[in-house]
């Protein structure tokens, strides 16, 4: 017997920087975070990205699984819209804190394809787990 799972992104307000989106980055009751600014997520979500988000276990990045057909790609990169080469650092150094305020792009040897390529967006090919939104503004 298959059960859904959900997940859900929390829309609030932040003193400092406005409305926020904080998606979790797993199944648990008491998940971790991501922040990113609303006007972000929008941006991701009109990419139709998925927002199935965890913690990379060898980078502590933020990073989306879209299938087996799509790498997996690191949110920071996506967010900045970086191109080849390019990579991120976050300012505060809380890879969690997406917020474009808080990241810096640097040259990297690593990154070798444009985050927003078309072909590259992770999105699901099958509903993996329901997104619930909940709003606090």
């Amino acid at each position: 017997m298959v059960t859904n799972k959900f997940r859900t992104i929390i829309h609030c307000l932040d003193a400092s920087s406005g409305h926020i989106a904080k998606v979790p980055l797993s199944y648990d009751d008491n998940p971790p975070y991501a922040i990113i600014d609303e006007e972000t997520y929008r941006e991701l979500e009109n990419l139709g990205c998925s927002f199935v988000w965890h913690i990379d276990k060898t980078t502590g990045r933020v990073n989306a699984w879209g299938g087996t057909e799509t790498p997996r790609t690191f949110i920071d990169r996506l967010v900045a819209g970086c191109k080849e080469r390019r990579g991120i650092i976050c300012i505060d150094q809380n890879p969690l804190n997406l917020r474009r305020a808080n990241l810096c792009e640097v040259h990297s040897s690593v990154a070798k394809h444009d985050a927003r390529d078309p072909n590259r967006i992770p999105r699901p090919k099958r509903i993996m787990c329901i997104m619930q939104h909940h709003w606090d503004y």
